[in-house]
């Protein structure tokens, strides 16, 4: 975003020379709120192409390749059943070498909009106190009060795929890795069927996938990689795991001590699950 505009350009204001050559597909993604494209002056179809990236409120530049609308339950898409519409620039499908692609969005007008809050909170800290021990934590927040009935509380669940990498210098404890969903705690393998039923009952669900690999001093970070479902009835979640301070030369201090080290953040990602029929459909496959 440049300062004195409301308007956006690619990161940095530069433009990409061409794709991941390690990736299987390389996209840039613009997602539009369809609360955003009901305030389109005139009452525009929100599922026109041009009522999408080129409308008497706002225009993105160039014309995407595609555009893919997704909904937010019920029938219909796009702005129709409050979902959102992604606009598709494929960076394997153009010779950006020879045109970089650069996306621009220029507001036309003031919206009457505001952008509404995303649906999950993640936040990551470090407990504990000295230099010698402490812990990482990660909380996940829902954005509101869940509305599902106890009765179909796997309806829509979350899909949570976490991946943390920690330096050598912080021996992490997986073995103590603590689950703790709406404060009970819970194994990793499990989670409460609901909330009414989490201090009485733990219905079992397979981890999708779960990999822990320490770190290796002065050579290779620890790494680890969850896969988690949680409950729809769930409004928050939180992982934590305990870690020692390995003792460093003096070499391998930061210049200014008191500056301490920094830490990446974990890379979390969540999916939502728009339809009973898709958590149900979940549900089945991991039993």
């Amino acid at each position: 975003v440049r300062q004195g505009s409301r308007g956006w350009v690619t990161a940095q204001g530069g433009a990409l020379p061409g794709a991941c050559a390690a990736a299987v597909s390389s996209h840039v993604y613009v997602e539009i709120e369809a609360g955003l494209l009901a305030s389109i002056p005139g009452g525009m179809d929100p599922i026109s192409s041009v009522a999408v990236d080129d409308n008497v409120l706002f225009g993105v530049t160039p014309t995407p390749d595609s555009i893919i609308e997704r909904g937010g339950g019920g029938v219909g898409i796009g702005a129709k059943a409050g979902g959102t519409t992604l606009l598709d620039w494929s960076l394997q499908s153009r010779r950006v070498s020879l045109n970089p692609l650069d996306v621009h969005m220029k507001w036309r007008l003031t919206p009457s909009w505001t952008p509404s809050p995303p649906p999950v909170y993640v936040s990551q800290y470090l407990t504990g106190v000295g230099t010698a021990y402490g812990g990482i934590t990660i909380e996940l927040q829902r954005s509101e009060t869940p509305t599902h009935s106890v009765e179909d509380a796997w309806a829509i669940p979350l899909q949570v795929r976490i991946l943390h990498v920690a330096p050598w210098f912080m021996k992490m404890w997986w073995h103590a890795l603590l689950l703790e969903v709406d404060g009970v705690a819970v194994a990793m393998e499990a989670v409460p069927k609901s909330l009414a039923q989490a201090s009485v009952e733990l219905q079992r669900v397979a981890r999708s996938y779960m990999h822990m690999a320490p770190s290796t001093d002065r050579e290779a970070p620890g790494v680890a990689e969850l896969f988690v479902h949680l409950p729809a009835g769930a409004a928050s979640a939180r992982l934590s795991v305990p870690f020692d301070k390995a003792f460093l030369h003096v070499d391998e201090y930061m210049p200014d001590a008191n500056h301490g080290f920094d830490i990446e953040g974990a890379m979390v990602t969540v999916e939502l699950l728009h339809t009973p029929a898709q958590g149900r459909a979940m549900h089945e496959q991991n039993w």
